[in-house]
């Protein structure tokens, strides 16, 4: 039987986050994936009356290369996670789709299988004031791909950097405003709850694409107006 692999973009990246569904994923090695987008846009706007936020989708186009995290997963993490991603569908991916970035002699084999989750149409849709980024989901996604440099630090210490620039923030930015909101239960002083905090905020605030967006959206709680 062939081994299953689950590829997580966002949250799926944080150990913490993944390991509800799949508990021995305690690793995860970094990839890039050829024919995958990732970019801000995915939205539970018809199935919740509470507060919800813009989550990271994807979507398959051609010459995009998505960044994230691979981990081995058994069939009941696989229907676990499934339950998990609401609005997403699990696709298969070729394995010569997928590149490591561990920068070390690990391989993966080409007879097991190769998943990661799309965004439905359905749920696609630009982040707005009704369905801003979060910083505590942010949080999440950055810490994971710290995560997974930390366990390569001589090959893989740029890939966060990396993974960044592989997302498209620019609706963000769009349409009179910065719709990523910080709502960290301390803004001040967020390492009492988010160890990393300080790693976390640097990675943002150094890279290209997100460094003005997180400039505004550091000092940001609510919405002006």
């Amino acid at each position: 039987m062939p081994d299953q692999w689950i590829v997580g973009y966002g949250s799926l990246m944080d150990r913490a986050s993944r390991t509800r569904q799949a508990p021995r994923a305690q690793s995860a090695f970094p990839v890039k994936v050829r024919g995958i987008k990732a970019g801000w846009f995915h939205q539970f706007k018809e199935i919740t009356q509470s507060l919800s936020p813009t989550f990271l989708g994807a979507q398959k186009v051609g010459d995009a290369v998505c960044g994230g995290v691979i981990y081995k997963a058994t069939q009941t993490d696989l229907a676990a996670t499934d339950l998990r991603e609401t609005g997403y569908t699990r696709v298969e991916v070729p394995a010569d789709a997928i590149s490591l970035a561990t920068g070390t002699g690990v391989t993966l084999p080409q007879g097991d299988r190769y998943w990661i989750y799309i965004s439905q149409d359905a749920y696609v849709g630009p982040p707005n004031k009704t369905f801003p980024l979060v910083q505590s989901y942010v949080d999440l996604c950055v810490n994971g791909a710290l995560e997974a440099a930390q366990s390569y630090p001589a090959t893989a210490g740029a890939f966060p950097s990396e993974w960044l620039g592989m997302i498209d923030w620019r609706p963000v930015g769009q349409n009179g405003g910065v719709w990523w909101l910080n709502d960290r239960t301390y803004p001040y002083r967020a390492s009492l709850t988010i160890p990393y905090a300080s790693a976390i905020d640097s990675t943002l605030a150094g890279n290209q694409g997100t460094a003005d967006l997180w400039k505004t959206a550091m000092r940001q709680m609510v919405f002006a107006g």
